[in-house]
Protein backbone atom coordinates (compact mmCIF):
# COMPACT_ATOMS: atom_id res chain seq x y z
CA UNK A 1 0.00 0.00 0.00
CA UNK A 2 2.68 2.34 0.65
CA UNK A 3 4.40 1.77 -2.67
CA UNK A 4 1.32 2.71 -4.23
CA UNK A 5 0.93 5.80 -2.68
CA UNK A 6 4.88 6.67 -3.16
CA UNK A 7 3.65 5.86 -7.22
CA UNK A 8 1.15 7.68 -7.48
CA UNK A 9 3.33 10.30 -5.29
CA UNK A 10 6.23 10.37 -8.25
CA UNK A 11 3.63 10.06 -11.13
CA UNK A 12 1.92 13.25 -9.91
CA UNK A 13 5.22 15.13 -11.32
CA UNK A 14 5.67 13.44 -13.92
CA UNK A 15 2.20 13.89 -15.87
CA UNK A 16 2.13 17.95 -14.63
CA UNK A 17 5.44 17.64 -16.47
CA UNK A 18 4.07 15.94 -19.35
CA UNK A 19 1.16 17.95 -19.74
CA UNK A 20 3.26 21.04 -19.59
CA UNK A 21 5.47 19.03 -22.36
CA UNK A 22 2.76 18.93 -24.72
CA UNK A 23 1.54 22.45 -24.79
CA UNK A 24 4.87 23.73 -25.34
CA UNK A 25 5.20 21.30 -28.35
CA UNK A 26 1.33 21.69 -29.29
CA UNK A 27 2.27 25.60 -29.42
CA UNK A 28 5.68 25.04 -30.55
CA UNK A 29 4.43 23.28 -33.74
CA UNK A 30 1.19 25.48 -34.54
CA UNK A 31 3.48 28.24 -34.47
CA UNK A 32 5.90 26.87 -37.07
CA UNK A 33 3.38 25.43 -39.43
CA UNK A 34 1.47 28.48 -39.24
CA UNK A 35 4.15 31.30 -39.63
CA UNK A 36 6.17 29.16 -42.23
CA UNK A 37 3.16 28.75 -44.35
CA UNK A 38 2.78 32.60 -44.26
CA UNK A 39 5.55 33.67 -44.53
CA UNK A 40 6.21 31.31 -48.03
CA UNK A 41 2.72 32.44 -49.03
CA UNK A 42 3.94 36.11 -48.76
CA UNK A 43 7.01 35.46 -50.60
CA UNK A 44 5.40 33.71 -53.58
CA UNK A 45 1.80 36.37 -53.44
CA UNK A 46 3.62 38.29 -56.71
CA UNK A 47 4.82 35.77 -58.27
CA UNK A 48 2.03 32.72 -57.77
CA UNK A 49 -0.87 34.14 -56.25
CA UNK A 50 -2.54 31.30 -56.88
CA UNK A 51 -0.26 29.31 -54.44
CA UNK A 52 0.14 31.99 -52.21
CA UNK A 53 -3.37 30.95 -51.43
CA UNK A 54 -3.53 27.72 -51.05
CA UNK A 55 -0.48 28.28 -48.70
CA UNK A 56 -2.72 30.63 -46.86
CA UNK A 57 -5.50 28.25 -46.60
CA UNK A 58 -3.29 25.26 -45.44
CA UNK A 59 -1.78 27.39 -42.68
CA UNK A 60 -5.01 27.67 -41.18
CA UNK A 61 -4.51 23.84 -40.28
CA UNK A 62 -2.24 23.96 -38.03
CA UNK A 63 -3.53 24.05 -34.78
CA UNK A 64 -5.65 21.19 -35.53
CA UNK A 65 -2.68 19.34 -37.44
CA UNK A 66 -0.57 20.35 -34.21
CA UNK A 67 -3.06 19.11 -31.74
CA UNK A 68 -3.32 15.21 -33.95
CA UNK A 69 0.74 15.25 -33.78
CA UNK A 70 0.45 16.10 -30.19
CA UNK A 71 -1.95 13.34 -28.99
CA UNK A 72 -0.01 11.37 -30.63
CA UNK A 73 3.07 11.97 -29.56
CA UNK A 74 1.83 12.00 -26.09
CA UNK A 75 -0.39 9.55 -25.76
CA UNK A 76 -0.33 7.38 -29.02
CA UNK A 77 -3.24 5.81 -31.44
CA UNK A 78 -5.55 4.90 -28.46
CA UNK A 79 -5.04 8.92 -26.53
CA UNK A 80 -5.91 10.23 -30.36
CA UNK A 81 -9.15 7.88 -30.72
CA UNK A 82 -9.92 9.35 -26.88
CA UNK A 83 -9.53 13.06 -28.26
CA UNK A 84 -11.54 12.71 -31.07
CA UNK A 85 -14.15 10.84 -29.67
CA UNK A 86 -14.12 14.11 -27.01
CA UNK A 87 -14.35 16.52 -30.35
CA UNK A 88 -17.60 14.76 -31.68
CA UNK A 89 -19.61 14.29 -28.43
CA UNK A 90 -21.72 16.82 -28.98
CA UNK A 91 -23.35 18.34 -26.40
CA UNK A 92 -25.94 21.13 -28.03
CA UNK A 93 -29.48 20.09 -30.08
CA UNK A 94 -28.27 19.25 -33.73
CA UNK A 95 -30.14 22.77 -34.41
CA UNK A 96 -27.79 24.93 -32.94
CA UNK A 97 -24.99 22.96 -34.89
CA UNK A 98 -26.76 23.69 -38.08
CA UNK A 99 -27.37 27.49 -37.15
CA UNK A 100 -23.43 27.36 -36.58
CA UNK A 101 -22.96 26.17 -39.80
CA UNK A 102 -25.88 27.61 -42.02
CA UNK A 103 -25.75 31.36 -40.50
CA UNK A 104 -22.54 32.41 -41.73
CA UNK A 105 -22.29 31.41 -45.66
CA UNK A 106 -26.20 32.58 -45.56
CA UNK A 107 -24.71 36.68 -44.19
CA UNK A 108 -22.15 36.71 -46.93
CA UNK A 109 -24.26 35.17 -49.34
CA UNK A 110 -26.28 38.17 -48.42
CA UNK A 111 -23.65 40.58 -48.69
CA UNK A 112 -22.36 39.44 -51.80
CA UNK A 113 -25.62 40.01 -53.24
CA UNK A 114 -26.49 43.26 -52.17
CA UNK A 115 -22.62 43.98 -53.00
CA UNK A 116 -23.58 42.60 -56.22
CA UNK A 117 -27.17 44.21 -56.66
CA UNK A 118 -25.69 47.84 -56.39
CA UNK A 119 -23.54 47.82 -58.52
CA UNK A 120 -20.09 47.08 -56.65
CA UNK A 121 -17.98 45.04 -58.75
CA UNK A 122 -14.50 43.21 -57.02
CA UNK A 123 -11.71 45.09 -58.16
CA UNK A 124 -10.13 41.53 -59.64
CA UNK A 125 -12.45 41.43 -62.20
CA UNK A 126 -11.33 44.45 -63.56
Amino acid sequence: MTNAVAVGKVEMPHQAMSSSAAILIFFALTFVWTWSLWWLASLTKSGWPGLSSVLFLASAFGPGLAAILTALMFEGVPGLRRWIKTCLNWRLGWRWYALAMLVPPLIMGTALAVQWSIGVRSSRSS
